[in-house]
């Protein structure tokens, strides 16, 4: 084992890279791909890379990019900042400039992939090789398929079973669900472990004990009931007294005795010995009756579940269908048989395979078999064994292990890039314990510090401790500390990192799972700190889901109960004294109308006519924080369940059934997004963070213990993965060990986050959890048990930029009373805007993109948004870049198939021509130290303004909703501000749809929809808060020479060398003037 040099490691054979947390593996990967160009001459098209997540394939594919074409301009003597690059590259000569520019035109062949579309599209290409057929069809989900044949099983072995009483008896201790999940590891290559029973003799033991139950209950209650005078009137003291007047009449005590005799107080026998020997028989043939339902219940999975897999498979081969797991089997089993390795060989001379830790023996072996060994061709594998968390997803420990064993070269990654040094050492000190990870085989070694200086974290001029360790009685106590000192370091003046005051998307609270992270969630939002929540969670599993499916129910069948279930709920605007007033008729009206929408245009159109008319989206931004949680979920629900009736055709109610059962299915796809972009403390699984850096960590909760109260128990001993309903001693010992083991690669991997500081805390009166091994540990880097008070300041954030100078601003979140509104353009709407184009005939390839293929609604909007909000206007060789880069944050929306599509639209923007002011600019020409993105404003309104005096004002043109009075803070985001020519501009991008045609977003069309959609409020309001802003800001401005005006950006509609998309406007000084003096 030899320590990583990127610079000088051999680029040949097999190689193993242990790459430590922090320690820069995507950048010395896109350095070996810089190699492997120049002195290997492996054309970029012959090297391959797979990784595990589609994030993790944009932000490498991103990398490599940059690196190849920073490399390109380096030989063509450019100059640089990259000094890696300028060395590995080297002296610039014609040959490189050969390799490099052939390399920056093949970028477009690059094969960055995970590994299931790494697999699909060898077999793809491949069918003859791979056995597959050329039309093959790709089931997403297959839990249709899996639950047809559940519940044929479940017809044949439970609905036919003759005696009623085990029937019932079996019916209500088994279900369905727990059987579906018993196929469904099966169906993933995971053996079921069970004991062979006989089945009959079981079921006739079963109704002979069910009979003796039965018979026994009723002699316990007839005992208590014939005999209860007596029992009552018994010389009763002490503790058997007060269980008596507690119980008094035989009903009561029945069943309060019985389930006491489970661990009976002594003073049972001593009053109640009759009683307690005819319940505690009771319970004798309950526990017989749960041993022998245990019995018939592993009989009866392991009987059916290989036949379900048997009826499933060949029904896939008879519909021609396959999933994402048979992708990686069909081509496992191609190159075990030796079918497709040509091509394999003939296609790569290069293969890196990233997160190999995460990676199972399927998967090693493809690669393995395929590449290593093989004349001329080299393999690294990426990983790291300490970060090995996934094994729920069937990452596979021993294959690591199995693989270091069988490379030609061992390297390790031991330099830490991600931290400041003195956390280094701490954590050294800290995770450098004996046998940290409870495996001989994975041991620490000390990490050494990058040569990056990432500052200072201090605190009244004064480093801080970085690894702080907090002991609590409760957790209860865990999470108010996490809060307070949250709250202390966004409002402490003295508290800063490199001299600026923390943010709180500086801060990460990183847990375990969902309920610790709701429990972050809402202390923070009690103390209005603003957090977001990043996890793996399925959206599905969520309340939004339920009362999505809820809703699609309740709009097939209309009926007074569902609906008004359904609309008992804030976000929909009703109460329970407004549901029990509800004129239900008129409602069950407007449902069945949803009803129609949805089987005449779909799930997606009925959702958000239900949202129109229910206000969901108004009254979801009211509830603040939790709010923006529903609404994100909601919008990612219907964005899913339109995909999903798009792809599959499904009717309703194939889509509800469809819903029904995605609770048990895992996607990236599903998991729930980030519900806001804003700066807000990150709240992150352990899972989830993997990867990341956060430069203040909160890990809470990582006193962590092997979990007891599971159904199913994993394990893997030599034969592979098991799982069983009941473990023997030896299993116990094997799943236990694991458990832990997991345990401490989960600790490990949320200590390694930060880059100043950690914060551990500890339930003390846990015993024996994961953590208290590592506690032993002593270091004057520790900060133990010091908890301080949060000073009583308003909490603020700043914003700022060089050309807005001088001044920064400045924005302050205060307590509102309930009386007093927090106001924006969304809340003072007052119409409702629904418009029906007809298809038209599409012109090109790039309308009919525009148009029709890319999506509508707020998360599309989303990511046009981040695009143009980090697009370098006037720098075009960026812009492909930002789009790259966009990709990893809406890979559902943005994708690199389409990016030619992205960059047409981006090139139009920029080049099109806007006239204002007697004159014509393109925004290609603004430079970025003249724009603002994202300008917020908060200005206070006079108290009671009326609407009414707002509408004189405004007449036509815009008209306010709501209250009759205004009061309170007005506040917003004003999408850019930018200067051209000595004037400041507004700028809003709008993604609205409105019709096939540019044309449909000329001039005339834009005024229209602008008075529909009410936006000449929203820039009126725009206006007036610039024009403040900028008052404040510029000494001497004057509105008439300074200001230039309002932009709108139709983006659908905008085209190069034509007027649509464009709407202009600069509202007159007098009516700015008029507005501004009723609202301020």
């Amino acid at each position: 084992m030899t320590s990583f040099n990127v610079k000088t490691v051999e680029l040949s054979g097999s190689n193993l890279i242990e790459a430590s947390a922090g320690t820069g593996k995507t950048w010395s990967v896109s350095i070996l791909v810089l190699r492997m160009i120049l002195e290997k001459e492996v054309p970029i098209e012959k090297i391959l890379m797979v990784t595990f997540t589609k994030a993790a394939v944009a932000e490498l594919e991103a990398r490599i990019r940059d690196f190849v074409r920073q490399a390109y301009k380096h030989v063509r003597h450019e100059k640089i900042s990259n000094t890696a690059i300028v060395e590995v590259v080297g002296s610039p000569n014609t040959h490189k400039l050969s390799l490099l520019k052939k390399a920056v035109q093949s970028l477009d062949r690059l094969s960055v992939m995970t590994i299931h579309s790494f697999c699909q599209e060898m077999i793809r290409n491949n069918p003859f090789e791979s056995g597959q057929s050329f039309e093959s069809e790709m089931m997403t989900d297959s839990g249709s398929l899996v639950e047809y044949f559940v519940n044929e099983a479940w017809r044949k072995e439970i609905n036919t079973l003759e005696d009623k009483n085990v029937f019932k008896h079996i019916h209500n201790s088994l279900s369905r669900e727990d059987l579906m999940a018993v196929v469904t590891k099966v169906l993933g290559d995971r053996v079921y472990v069970y004991p062979a029973v006989d089945k009959e003799k079981t079921e006739n033991e079963l109704k002979a004990h069910i009979d003796r139950y039965e018979q026994a209950w009723e002699s316990y209650v007839r005992h208590i009931q014939d005999n209860w005078d007596e029992i009552a009137s018994r010389a009763f003291k002490s503790y058997a007294l007060r269980f008596i007047n507690d119980n008094n009449a035989p009903q009561l005590f029945i069943q309060a005795f019985f389930d006491k005799c489970y661990s009976p107080p002594g003073y049972f026998s001593d009053y109640f010995q009759t009683e307690l020997t005819l319940a505690q028989n009771v319970i004798q043939l309950r526990e017989q009756i749960d041993e022998l339902t245990h019995q018939f219940k592993c009989d009866f999975y392991g009987r059916v579940i290989q036949h379900i897999k048997n009826q499933v498979e060949r029904n896939k081969e008879r519909k021609n269908i396959i999933t994402f797991d048979d992708l990686i089997s069909s081509l496992h089993k191609a190159v075990m048989n030796r079918t497709i390795n040509h091509v394999a060989l003939n296609t790569f001379d290069a293969v890196f395979i990233d997160e190999f830790q995460d990676t199972d023996k399927k998967q090693y072996e493809i690669f393995h078999t395929l590449f290593a060994g093989k004349a001329g061709k080299i393999l690294f594998y990426i990983g790291d064994p300490k970060q090995s968390i996934y094994g729920w997803r069937k990452a596979d420990i021993v294959t690591y292990k199995k693989a270091k064993n069988e490379v030609d070269a061992i390297h390790t990654m031991n330099d830490n890039f991600r931290s400041t040094a003195r956390l280094i050492d701490a954590l050294n000190t800290f995770i450098g314990i004996e046998d940290p990870f409870y495996d001989e085989e994975i041991q620490y070694q000390k990490v050494g510090k990058g040569k990056i200086n990432l500052g200072e974290f201090t605190e009244s001029g004064e480093p801080v401790l970085p690894l702080a360790i907090n002991s609590f009685e409760k957790n209860d106590y865990v999470v108010d500390f996490v809060k307070t000192e949250i709250l202390r370091l966004l409002t402490t003046p003295e508290v800063h990192i490199n001299g600026k005051p923390i943010k709180p998307s500086d801060i990460a609270v990183l847990v375990r799972g969902h309920y610790q992270a709701e429990s972050i969630k809402e202390a923070l939002s009690a103390a209005d700190i603003p957090s977001v929540t990043v996890d793996d969670a399925s959206v599905f599993l969520s309340d939004e889901a339920l009362w999505m499916k809820n809703l699609m129910e309740t709009v097939m069948q209309p009926r007074r109960g569902s609906l008004n279930k359904l609309l008992l709920n804030p976000r929909f605007g009703f109460d329970r004294c407004k549901v029990e007033n509800l004129n239900n008729d008129e409602h069950l009206e407007i449902f069945r109308r949803f009803k129609t929408e949805w089987k005449g245009n779909g799930i997606y159109n009925m959702i958000f006519s239900f949202f129109g008319t229910y206000n969901v989206i108004e009254h979801c931004m009211k509830m603040g924080l939790n709010g923006q949680r529903s609404l994100s979920n909601f919008l990612q629900l219907a964005e899913l369940l339109h995909h999903r009736e798009q792809k599959t055709k499904f009717s309703p109610e194939e889509l509800i059934s469809w819903i029904n059962r995605q609770k048990d299915e895992h996607s990236e796809e599903h998991e729930q997004r980030i519900e806001s972009e804003d700066d807000a403390v990150r709240i992150s699984t352990i899972h989830k963070s993997k990867g990341l850096t956060y430069k203040v960590v909160f890990a809470p909760f990582l006193d962590l213990k092997v979990k007891e109260d599971v159904s199913l128990f994993d394990f893997r001993d030599e034969e592979g993965y098991k799982f069983t309903h009941r473990l023997s001693p030896e299993q116990e010992t094997l799943w236990r060990d694991q458990q832990e083991q997991e345990n401490r690669r989960l600790l490990y991997v949320a200590l390694t986050r930060a880059q100043y500081k950690t914060y551990i805390c500890e339930n003390h009166y846990k015993k024996e959890t994961s953590l208290k091994p590592f506690l032993k540990s002593e270091s004057p880097l520790f900060e133990v048990d010091v908890v301080r008070e949060a000073p009583k300041l308003q909490y603020k954030t700043e914003k700022g930029s060089d050309v807005f100078a001088p001044g920064t601003l400045t924005i302050t979140f205060e307590d509102i009373r309930p009386t007093f509104g927090i106001h924006s353009f969304s809340g003072l709407n007052s119409r409702q805007h629904s418009t029906l184009f007809q298809a038209e005939q599409l012109e090109n390839a790039y309308d009919h993109f525009i148009f029709q293929q890319f999506p509508r609604g707020a998360t599309a909007g989303n990511a046009l948004h981040s695009i143009f909000e980090r697009l370098h206007f006037d720098q075009p060789e960026t812009w492909e870049q930002t789009l790259l880069d966009a990709v990893a944050y809406y890979p559902t929306i943005l994708n690199k198939d389409g990016l030619h599509h992205f960059q047409n639209l981006v090139q139009h923007t920029m080049e099109a021509e806007i006239s204002l002011n007697g004159e014509s600019f393109r925004l290609g020409q603004i430079p970025e130290k003249q724009k603002l993105p994202e300008l917020q404003f908060n200005f206070s309104i006079k108290d009671n303004v009326s609407k009414e005096a707002i509408n004189q004002i405004l007449g036509e043109e815009a008209e306010l909703a709501g209250d009759a009075t205004l009061q309170g803070l007005m506040t917003g985001f004003v999408d850019l501000l930018f200067l051209h020519n000595n004037k400041y501009y507004i700028l809003d991008w709008k993604s609205n749809y409105l019709g096939n045609t540019p044309e449909d977003y000329s001039p005339q069309a834009l005024d229209i929809a602008m008075k529909a959609s009410n936006y000449t409020l929203q820039y009126l309001i725009y206006t007036v808060a610039v024009k403040r802003w900028l008052e404040s800001r510029l000494q001497g401005f004057d509105y008439e020479r300074d200001f230039g005006g309002v932009i709108y950006l139709y983006l659908r509609g905008i085209r190069q060398g034509k007027d649509t998309g464009i709407f202009i406007d600069k509202p007159a000084k007098a009516l700015m003037d008029q507005l501004e003096d009723l609202l301020v």
